[in-house]
């Protein structure tokens, strides 16, 4: 493994592995007589088949290795399903020419997952026209006109909210999980105005997946009235539990909020003990029927179904569902 004045590192493929505690170990050794060599065993986080930004989790430095074999050990826990690059890295400080063999990587507790941390998303089925939406922003070319209010911003982080793209989806992305801690924060993800003034039976819509919500899903989405200083929280219909990488499709009753003008934030929280991550995406208002039922029994009959904005679809997965023009909660 050559030595330069910039940090070198090898690594193994991409290992999607189970929650436990993992062992790497190998033997290292200066490749010229005569030199001190050093090295530092570790892993870099990937996310969407990217390393995140501050990725890299390392363990110690092993410092003054000369020509003689030194056995090198690091140990690290992962505490959800997790998909990593395991590595080592030649520190350019010194910077010297060095030998590795025998590379072991043990787990007694975890293991390699058969479901990664991010599968791929089913298809779709095709829509039909539906009815215009009142407020529609998907994230698909940035955050739009939403903006970014970090109300607690811990000092070892420059962002919790980032828009972000995998597999041709984009949406927006919060997370407070970096360097291999979780930090404590809230950031508030903020609509512009909207226009509900014309409008009689307002909901919204959005797609969103949350992972890593070790202590349950936290976070919330606020509405309030254009120039008041109260936020309020809508109760939301089929949220994420917190711990999948899956879409759910999520809707809250606005009919409150009708003939008025409002601003969204979707907010972010976590702890030092459970920082999960968000994503967000699909926002949207509509004008919904109000047909007063909430909760109806189906039956064998044949269904037309549409989703809360408005397009036709072949099957009723979980979520808020239009079912022969009645408003259904499919569990």
């Amino acid at each position: 493994m050559k030595g330069a004045s910039s940090n070198k590192r090898i690594s193994y493929k991409e290992l999607t592995l189970k929650p436990g505690t993992y062992t790497m170990e190998f033997y290292a050794k200066a490749a010229v007589a005569g030199e001190n060599a050093s090295v530092r065993p570790g892993y870099a986080i990937v996310e969407d088949g990217k390393i995140i930004n501050n990725g890299y989790m390392y363990g110690d430095y092993t410092n003054d290795i000369a020509a003689e074999w030194v056995k090198v050990s690091h140990q690290f826990t992962l505490e959800a399903v997790q998909t990593i690059n395991i590595l080592v890295m030649n520190p350019k400080k010194p910077g010297k020419d060095l030998l590795i063999d025998d590379f072991s990587f043990t787990t007694l507790d975890g293991g390699l997952s058969e479901v990664g941390p991010s599968p791929e998303p089913e298809p779709e089925p095709q829509p039909e026209p539906g009815k215009p939406a009142v407020f529609e922003e998907t994230f698909a070319d940035g955050q739009g006109q939403f903006t970014i209010e970090d109300k607690n911003l811990p000092e070892d982080l420059t962002f919790i909210w980032k828009h972000d793209t995998y597999n041709g989806k984009s949406y927006m992305k919060a997370s407070a999980f970096a360097n291999n801690t979780k930090y404590a924060s809230e950031s508030w993800l903020v609509s512009p105005v909207i226009d509900l003034t014309k409008t009689t039976a307002p909901e919204l819509s959005f797609s969103n997946a949350a992972n890593f919500f070790s202590e349950g899903f936290s976070c919330t989405v606020k509405v309030k009235e254009e120039g008041a200083a109260d936020w309020t929280n809508l109760t939301l219909i089929n949220p994420s539990e917190g711990m999948s990488w899956n879409f759910v499709d999520t809707s809250a009753d606005m009919k409150a909020y009708k003939g008025k003008k409002v601003q969204l934030a979707f907010v972010y929280t976590s702890t030092a003990t459970a920082a999960g991550t968000w994503e967000v995406k699909d926002v949207k208002i509509i004008d919904t029927v109000n047909t007063a039922i909430d909760n109806v029994t189906t039956d064998n009959a044949k269904k037309v179904i549409f989703d809360l904005s408005g397009r036709r679809v072949l099957k009723a997965t979980k979520g808020l569902y239009i079912i022969n023009g009645q408003k259904v909660y499919v569990k």
